[in-house]
């Protein structure tokens, strides 16, 4: 878009102001219509509209970084240099945090990110990227003719393009450079957008009175921008930096939502006060490939407008419960944390035990037989890391692994007539252990224990559970397949309504304590880019319908 509106100043259209913007942003629409709805379309035609009126008004006002004085001493070549150099940077910035406006809305609202940081590097990238173009360009149609030159043309546009994406990589890595938020109100975007709206009108309409003060203009739009850009990103930062107040339900409902988070176990509970429960946070063996914190559970907590979490839940310390955890501890307000006295040697759990010292968070250690009840909620720990005749201190590791899994904080939630259990990744060993708990393990939807692995979810145990719903949490890996066909089987035969995630993506119970409705998140629209999977919610009522098979 941007690049029709400058072919046509080069051939001298400067009235068509709006014309090459429309035209481009039609031929996208027929070509594909869908893009209407693509974040990519949308944060481009945004930018590209705020950079050409922004240039195309600031042109008539090009004599103000011009008319900046410079001593007699430095020459006139000098001077010339300078005033140019001033030139740019000005345009440069400006057109830059004008692009920053026009998209922090949307990118707010779709990644819970922005990066103000990107304003300082754009002054950097968009002349490499210039000359990129141009070497690369050059190059290509160099190589019939010149050979020798047009590879050290390409050359040059590889060592730039290296240079841009050290440049990119820096940004990203400062911490301070950009910040979380939560996602803002639909009316706050649109309040944004159509008060930007309103200053270009404005500045349109004073274009003709503003001559006689050609030289203050530009400093004025620039002020403007800035105010623009500043009052949004501090209310926003507000919203994401305090507890939010929720809105009072029409109709009092529990939620709980099961996240996709891949073979890890993490479940969001908002009961019907507004409190916000996380049960641990999913977590991939190998954190720094992929952090389910970040880029699953907390965009799902921003998105919910959950900036504060009253309780945190870890059932036990293995990565796939807890380095989820890690990024959710850090930029999330948490008010207390449970675990048992279980501990780890590795890396993530000391990192787990060091940001709730200093972030100073209130650490529980749960004991088996505790009833805790928060905002209506009861809370029954049946089991905490200390059932007996478990091997401790073995030597072997990997046995050593599952028997940590037996350690599981085991605990059920009930409200009113409705009641979840969760397992952790206890396995027959423990489940034996549970067995004299006989009514008390009675519940309405089990979290399958350990993903669904067939060492786990024994007939006597489920039998006295007697669940109504499963929730499966896991996925494949390898040659380790959760859930495993045998315990779906197993609960189908019991007739357990059945969720996957890995079928299902996030599965969110609904429940006024009586009656229960279950929304799952449809895998058909994971080809909509740009936007996060749980936006585009496929509902479906399953309470009259058969459990569904494997």
């Amino acid at each position: 878009m941007v690049s029709a509106y400058f072919l046509a100043l080069l051939v001298e259209r400067k009235k068509s102001f709006y014309r090459p913007l429309w035209l481009a942003a039609l031929a996208i629409l027929l070509w594909q219509p869908e893009a209407l709805f693509r974040l990519d379309f949308q944060l481009t035609f945004l930018a590209s509209a705020g950079i050409i009126f922004t240039f195309d008004y600031l042109s008539a006002y090009r004599s103000y970084p011009a008319s900046l004085r410079y001593p007699a001493s430095l020459g006139s070549h000098l001077s010339r240099i300078l005033k140019h150099l001033a030139e740019y940077l000005f345009f440069s910035f400006t057109l830059s945090l004008v692009a920053f406006i026009m998209t922090s809305p949307l990118t707010a609202y779709a990644f819970n990110l922005i990066s103000p940081i990107g304003i300082l590097t754009n002054l950097a990238t968009i002349p490499l990227a210039s000359g990129t173009l141009c070497a690369g360009f050059a190059g290509l149609i160099l190589l019939p003719l010149w050979p020798a030159l047009s590879r050290y043309l390409l050359h040059l546009a590889a060592f730039l393009t290296r240079l841009i994406l050290s440049l990119s990589t820096a940004a990203a890595s400062c911490t301070r450079g950009f910040c979380y938020l939560p996602s803002p109100p639909k009316m706050a975007i649109a309040a944004i957008y159509s008060g930007l709206i309103l200053l270009a009108i404005l500045l349109h309409l004073l274009r003709g009175k503003m001559a006689s003060v050609r030289k203050r203009a530009c400093l004025l739009i620039f002020l403007l921008l800035l105010a623009a850009f500043l009052i949004p990103l501090i209310l926003l930062r507000l919203v994401g930096s305090k507890p939010l107040a929720p809105a009072a339900p029409a109709h009092k409902l529990l939620t709980a939502t099961f996240l996709d988070v891949g073979r890890g176990d993490a479940c969001v509970i908002k009961t019907a006060g507004g409190k916000y429960i996380l049960i641990d946070g999913g977590g991939s063996y190998n954190h720094y490939e992929f952090d389910f914190g970040r880029r699953v559970v907390a965009p799902y907590l921003w998105h919910e407008r959950a900036a504060h979490l009253d309780l945190v839940i870890l059932s036990h310390p293995h990565p796939d419960h807890l380095n989820g955890l890690l990024f959710i501890l850090k930029h999330f307000s948490v008010a207390q944390v449970w675990k048992t006295k279980e501990r780890s040697n590795n890396r993530e759990y000391r990192l787990f035990e060091e940001i709730i010292q200093r972030k100073k968070i209130p650490v529980r250690i749960m004991t088996e037989g505790e009833e805790v009840e928060l905002d209506g909620v009861l809370f029954q720990i049946l089991a905490a890391g200390n059932l007996p005749d478990l091997p401790k201190n073995i030597k072997n590791t990997k046995i050593a692994f599952r028997e940590e899994n037996n350690r599981s904080l085991v605990l059920k939630l009930c409200w009113r007539q409705v009641s979840f259990l969760f397992t952790g990744d206890i396995e027959a060993r423990a489940e034996k252990h549970l067995l004299p708990l006989g009514y008390r393990l009675r519940s309405t939807l089990i979290k399958v224990p350990h993903h669904g692995s067939r060492s786990s979810s024994s007939l006597p145990f489920l039998h006295l559970v007697a669940p109504q719903v499963a929730i499966f949490s896991g996925r494949r890996y390898g040659r380790q397949q959760f859930p495993h066909p045998k315990i779906v089987d197993r609960y189908q035969k019991l007739g357990c309504l059945i969720y996957r995630t890995d079928r299902d993506g996030a599965i969110t119970v609904e429940t006024d304590g009586v009656e229960r409705r279950f929304l799952t998140y449809a895998k058909v629209f994971e080809n909509m880019a740009g936007y996060p999977s749980w936006l585009k919610i496929s509902s479906e009522d399953y309470s009259q319908q058969s459990p569904t098979s494997d």
